[in-house]
């Protein structure tokens, strides 16, 4: 069993690594062509529309079918993607359309991806044993991230975006390799009768969440968590460039910033957790404040560094804890669905709030952003230390410290 959650661990990490190759070097390669961001965050999010307009048949189809047949099939979809992708290159027919159409079909398999892996975590492992799984799982997902970005802008800056897509393809088909060679167990399955009509099942699962009081908070601060994260990163080129007035190789430095301070978080998780006990949320969500308040203010590369590892160690905090407590909380047989609709309100935002976000950038600066994005962040300090005071988040949080 341990040799079951070390693959799934390295999974986790490869596939989100080159999710972000990928995210970083389309962000690059749109505001290199362009120059604009207005026109980066409207592709960025245009290009995150299908796989929100999906995300919510994705759950019931997770919650239906063989989930370790489905995390295939997305890694390599991802994998044939970035293959596009860096034929598009190779050939010299680089267009937006292109860079778009390709970022689209990864978020897709991502979109996929997630819920599938996450659900067939529920069904290969003991119910006492999950806080751990699905927390050592998404530190390390998130860490791959990071660490995904910082390379993919270093490879972007130093090495060009042949070499960044190539590495984002082998960490994809790399990740087929490991989950192949685990063994399946569904016994403990719980799934969806294939009777129940789809929409049925849509519908059921929305109505588990609303139901429980639990579910809406904790979705909430996820949603900020992954709004503050993936804008940060989103429009990163186009502060380095207009507020730093910097190179692609600086950009890449930021990035592991970030990486750096997710790193550290992730390595400090447990421990955090223990510190801050019930008040986990707001303390991590102050972290975050204090970080985007310090890059929204910066005008210099160490002062930015800085910001952004508090943005990247805060960000981690919120995702990796939050998410193993709401796996912790949920039922097995709506795995799929509480974790697509989790991914529908992140994309959701990144798809809605990137336009925004690329206008007030044109018109004011990119800087604003940050400044932004401190007042949804003070919101969820305060919902936090209402939601401390709930009795039954307390004992949830001590069953997995």
């Amino acid at each position: 069993m341990r040799d079951q959650a070390f693959a799934i661990y390295i999974c986790f990490f490869l596939a989100e690594a080159g999710r972000a190759i990928h995210f970083v070097t389309v962000t690059w390669m749109i505001y290199y062509e362009t120059e604009d961001p207005l026109v980066l965050g409207s592709l960025v999010g245009f290009g995150f529309l299908p796989s929100v307009l999906l995300i919510p048949w994705i759950g019931v189809i997770v919650d239906r079918w063989i989930r370790k047949r489905l995390v295939i099939i997305a890694l390599l979809t991802s994998s044939g993607g970035m293959a596009v992708f860096l034929g598009v290159i190779l050939l010299d027919h680089m267009q937006i359309g292109w860079i778009i159409g390709c970022h689209m079909l990864i978020q897709v398999a991502g979109s996929l991806f997630r819920p599938a892996i996450q659900a067939f975590v529920a069904e290969q492992f003991q119910v006492k044993e999950l806080p751990v799984i699905y927390s050592r799982s998404s530190a390390l997902g998130i860490l791959g991230g990071l660490l995904g970005a910082t390379a993919g802008g270093l490879m972007t800056g130093y090495l060009g975006v042949v070499v960044s897509a190539m590495v984002a393809a082998c960490c994809f088909l790399a990740a087929v390799i490991v989950i192949q060679k685990l063994r399946e167990n569904n016994g403990e399955r719980k799934g969806i009768p294939t009777s129940e009509a789809a929409w049925r099942s849509l519908f059921n699962g929305f109505l588990y969440v609303s139901r429980d009081r639990l579910m809406i908070p904790l979705l909430v601060f996820m949603f900020h968590g992954q709004l503050v994260f993936h804008t940060s990163i989103g429009f990163l080129a186009a502060y380095t460039l207009e507020v730093l007035q910097q190179s692609a190789i600086v950009h890449g430095w930021l990035d592991a910033t970030i990486a750096l301070g997710g790193a550290a978080a992730g390595m400090a998780g447990a421990w955090w957790w223990r510190q801050a006990k019930h008040h986990v949320v707001t303390h991590s969500f102050f972290i975050i404040v204090l970080g985007l308040t310090i890059v929204f203010f910066s005008s210099s590369f160490y002062s930015a560094m800085i910001g952004l590892f508090l943005i990247g160690a805060g960000t981690t905090w919120v995702r990796v804890l939050l998410q193993s407590v709401q796996q912790m909380a949920t039922d097995r047989a709506y795995h799929g669905r509480l974790a697509s609709l989790r991914m529908l309100l992140n994309q959701g935002a990144v798809t809605i709030s990137a336009p925004v976000f690329g206008f007030v950038a044109a018109q004011a600066g990119v800087e604003f952003i940050y400044g932004i994005l401190t007042v949804p962040v003070v919101f969820c300090i305060v919902y936090g230390w209402v939601l401390s005071r709930k009795q039954r988040f307390k004992r949830l949080i001590e069953m997995a410290a």
